[in-house]
C-alpha cells in the first residue's frame, strides 16, 4: 500500500516535506533519526546530519528549565490561600490552565529529548 502511494504522490510528498529522496528499507533505524508510525508504515528521518543535536538538546533543556520555573511560580500562587481567597475565580482558573499548558509543553519536550537521544 505504502509503495503504491509513494509511486503516485512521491514527488508531491518530497516537495512538501522538503526532502530529496524517499527510500524503502527493511533495515534498522540509523542513529540520530526520528521516526513515526502512520498506518502500516514507519517513517524515518535522519536528522543528525541536518541538526546539531547537542545544540538542540541544550535549547530544549533551557526551554524546559524556564517552563519548570513558570510552573513552580504558578504553583506557589495556587498554594497561597490569600491569593485563592482574594483573586477572582477567572484569574485562579486561568492560572490553573496556564500550569496545565506548561506541564503539557514540558511533557512534549521530554519526549523530544528522548527521540534525539
Amino acid at each position: 500500500k505504502t509503495k503504491v502511494r509513494f509511486d503516485q504522490f512521491g514527488d508531491l510528498i518530497k516537495r512538501m516535506a522538503r526532502i530529496n529522496a524517499i527510500e524503502f528499507t527493511s533495515g534498522g533505524v540509523p542513529k540520530g533519526s526520528i521516526q513515526t508510525v502512520v498506518e502500516e508504515a514507519t517513517f524515518i528521518l535522519p536528522i543528525a546530519d541536518i541538526i546539531d543535536l547537542d545544540k538542540e538538546r541544550a535549547r530544549l533543556n533551557k526551554e524546559m528549565e524556564k517552563l519548570t520555573q513558570d510552573i513552580n511560580k504558578i504553583q506557589q500562587k495556587l498554594n497561597n490561600t490569600k491569593f485563592i481567597q482574594n483573586a477572582p475565580e477567572e484569574v485562579v482558573e486561568e492560572q490553573k490552565q496556564r500550569k496545565e499548558q506548561f506541564e503539557s509543553k514540558v511533557s512534549k519536550i521530554e519526549q523530544a529529548l528522548k527521540v534525539i537521544g
